[in-house]
């Protein structure tokens, strides 16, 4: 039978998500043009170990936005317009 979790240990978990993401996001910040395969793969490969270790909707919709947002700057990029 599973254990259900207090508040506290779900408030725990999903600040240790947060905190997770948000480093999977600071360091993949400094985006290079959307051709440069490396930094993707690399970006890909922690997104999916950050899937596989919480295996939750808020991980994978965080995840998402994540990914959306660093498209975003490198297509800006490839345009040539600095907004960022």
């Amino acid at each position: 039978m599973a254990k259900v979790m207090t508040i506290k240990e779900e408030i725990r978990l999903d600040y240790q998500l947060f905190s997770d993401v948000w480093r999977l996001f600071k360091t993949y910040y400094d985006v290079p043009s959307l051709g440069q395969q490396s930094y993707w793969k690399a970006l890909m490969d922690d997104i999916d170990t950050l899937n596989h270790k919480y295996n939750n909707t808020l991980c994978r919709d965080l995840l998402i936005t994540v990914v959306d947002e660093l498209e975003r700057k490198a297509g800006n990029l490839k345009k040539g317009t600095s907004k960022l």
